[in-house]
């Protein structure tokens, strides 16, 4: 097909033209890969920084959660120990 080419120029141009073109989609296709591969490691990136911070925030909540339960607490022995003191001074 390439020597066919040789002998005849519009053969040839023709050949030089679809050449050019899948070597130009054969470039695209690899700048098409390229940008998914780079928008898959940022979304890859995004995700594991969004799960990082709902992983803080839920340990946020339980802290918070922890410090109203060890007031509560201390509120509830407050209380226990002014009834008993109360008690106490009935005697």
């Amino acid at each position: 097909l390439q020597a066919a080419a040789m002998r005849d120029p519009e053969a040839a141009a023709v050949l030089q033209a679809s050449m050019a073109e899948t070597q130009r989609r054969a470039m695209r296709d690899q700048a098409d890969m390229k940008m998914e591969t780079d928008k898959l490691q940022v979304d890859i990136a995004m995700n594991a920084e969004n799960n990082l911070t709902k992983e803080r925030m839920k340990e946020a909540d339980l802290t918070v959660d922890e410090l109203r339960l060890q007031a509560e607490q201390q509120r509830t022995a407050e209380k226990l120990q002014q009834a008993a003191q109360r008690n106490l001074g009935r005697m």
